[in-house]
């Protein structure tokens, strides 16, 4: 081995400020293909429309969410105004002594009606009959103030955020 091998080489400074910039450059982008800005581009169109498709999820969850909680609402309302007719039916059917042992004709008609209310379950009401009420309760609120345009502007805004960013182009 030589002597100039063995001894350490030095880097040599450089004054021109130029040169220095563009061996920045160099050094940043000899990590980059040519395809870097379409790179990029699709990623930042596919974080855009996972933002935009987050907000419609957790929009369409809160709607269905507060659907749950009327229905529910609405059923219990629904469960307890039968309790509490199941009970002003039978305290009807005490109090006017009937029973089988109950002897006329104009009496037995009522004490049936009694008998038949007093014997309903509460528990027989049917989500499925309130679920469609709700429904279409909150379908008319929310359609009846709305005007055409007042829609087809929504529209436009929703499905115009997913064509604005399907056409950026790097």
């Amino acid at each position: 081995m030589s002597v100039e091998e063995k001894r350490p080489t030095k880097r040599r400074r450089i004054q021109n400020e130029h040169a220095i910039q563009r061996l920045n450059v160099q050094r940043l982008t000899q990590y980059f293909t040519p395809d870097a800005p379409i790179i990029v581009g699709s990623y930042v169109r596919v974080i855009l429309h996972s933002v935009g498709i987050g907000i419609i999820l957790f929009v369409l969850y809160r709607i269905l969410e507060s659907f749950t909680d009327e229905i529910q609402a609405r059923y219990h309302y629904e469960m307890d105004e039968l309790a509490e007719r199941a009970r002003i039916c039978h305290q009807n059917y005490v109090n006017h002594n009937c029973g089988p042992h109950l002897k006329g004709a104009v009496w037995q008609s009522f004490c049936d009606e009694w008998d038949r209310c007093r014997q309903f379950q509460a528990h027989t009401v049917g989500k499925t009959k309130i679920a469609a009420q709700v429904f279409g309760e909150v379908m008319n609120g929310f359609v009846e103030p709305l005007t055409l345009k007042a829609m087809l502007i929504i529209c436009l805004l929703l499905f115009g955020f997913f064509i604005v960013t399907s056409l950026i182009v790097v």
